[in-house]
Parts: structure tokens; C-alpha cells; sequence
């Protein structure tokens, strides 16, 4: 089932609601399990393994709250396209 996440705008200055992130959440991790062995990415100029990710995307506030961010605005700016 496709989900659309509000993302703020001038029009709604609230923001995402938490039903939207926690979904947002829930897809990114899963995204994160389907990757195969020996999947890396860099992200702030550091490389990270799947493993890495999925563990601090889960323990670690800032690196969760900069990659919502930044899959938020990635599908902004694949929609602008």
C-alpha cells in the first residue's frame, strides 16, 4: 500500500506527522535490510556498511534525525525532476 508524507510547506508549517515518520522509518529500514552483501554509501564523508547504518539509524538521534532529513529532501528534489 503506497503511503503520501506530508512534508511542511508554507501552506503547513507543522511539518511530517508522526504516522508519516514513523512510516518513513519503517521504509527506510527496510530498504536497508534489502540490500545486498557488502552494500556500502558514504553520507558526510564517511563510508558506512549496511550493518552500520541499520544499527545507528536505530541507536543514534542525530544520524536518524539527518537521514530522515535527507531522504525527505532526495524525494523533494526527485519530485522538482
Amino acid at each position: 500500500m503506497e503511503r503520501v508524507v506530508k512534508v511542511s510547506s508554507t501552506d503547513d508549517p507543522s511539518g511530517p506527522s508522526p504516522e508519516d515518520l514513523k512510516h518513513l522509518e519503517e521504509t527506510i529500514l527496510n530498504w536497508l535490510h534489502t540490500r545486498p552483501p557488502g552494500w556500502r554509501w558514504v553520507f558526510s564523508g564517511r563510508m558506512f556498511t549496511q550493518e552500520e547504518t541499520i544499527q545507528r539509524f536505530k541507536k543514534d538521534r542525530e544520524f536518524h534525525r539527518r537521514i530522515l532529513e535527507a531522504a525527505i529532501l532526495k524525494s523533494i528534489n526527485d519530485f522538482k525532476k
